[in-house]
C-alpha cells in the first residue's frame, strides 16, 4: 500500500473541500416580499440603497430556500417555512451580484399575521409601497437602488409579466 491514503466514501479531500467551500460562498438569495393588497415590501441598508426584501448569501452545506428563510428571519423578523417561498428564477453570475449566482424567490406576507422586526445592523428601514409606484420610482431614481434589486426586480417583472 505504501504512501496511498484511502478516505471513506463521505471524506472530502482538501481540495474537494474548498471547491465546496469556494462554490457555497459564491451563491446568494434574493427574497421579494409581497404583501397581501398589491403591494411590496423593500429594506433600506447601511449603504443607503433599496434592495429586495430580505437577501443573503448562502452558507455551507445550506440549501438556497433555507438561506431565504435565514435571510426573511434575520433582516425582517418574519418565520417563513419552505412551502410559503416560490422560487422565481435562478441567475446567473453578473457585475450586479458581484459574479455571483444568484436564486430570486417570492414570499407572500400578511401583514395582519405577522409582524415586521427589522435587523439595525442591517436594515435602515422598510417601506411597503404598490408595484406601479416602486416600477415608476426604479426608472427616475435608479441610483437609490441597489444593482442587484434592479436585475431581480426587472427578471421578476418580465417572468410574472406584472406590468
Amino acid at each position: 500500500m505504501g504512501d496511498t491514503l484511502l478516505l471513506p466514501a463521505n471524506v472530502q479531500t482538501a481540495e474537494e473541500t474548498m471547491e465546496t467551500i469556494r462554490t457555497h460562498e459564491q451563491r446568494q438569495v434574493h427574497v421579494l416580499v409581497e404583501v397581501f393588497g398589491g403591494r411590496f415590501l423593500l429594506q433600506k441598508g447601511r449603504d443607503g440603497k433599496w434592495n429586495s426584501g430580505a437577501f443573503g448569501n448562502v452558507g455551507l452545506n445550506e440549501s438556497v430556500a433555507t438561506a431565504a428563510i435565514r435571510a426573511l428571519k434575520k433582516d425582517l423578523g418574519l418565520s417563513a417555512r419552505p412551502t410559503e417561498l416560490r422560487e422565481i428564477s435562478m441567475i446567473g453570475p453578473s457585475k450586479e451580484s458581484d459574479n455571483k449566482p444568484v436564486t430570486l424567490f417570492s414570499y407572500l406576507m400578511n401583514p395582519e399575521k405577522e409582524a415586521l422586526k427589522l435587523d439595525v445592523g442591517k436594515v435602515n428601514e422598510a417601506v411597503m409601497d404598490k408595484l406601479m409606484a416602486i416600477v415608476e420610482d426604479v426608472k427616475e431614481h435608479r441610483d437609490e437602488y441597489s444593482p442587484i434589486f434592479v436585475q431581480v426586480f426587472n427578471i421578476f417583472l418580465a417572468l410574472e409579466r406584472k406590468i
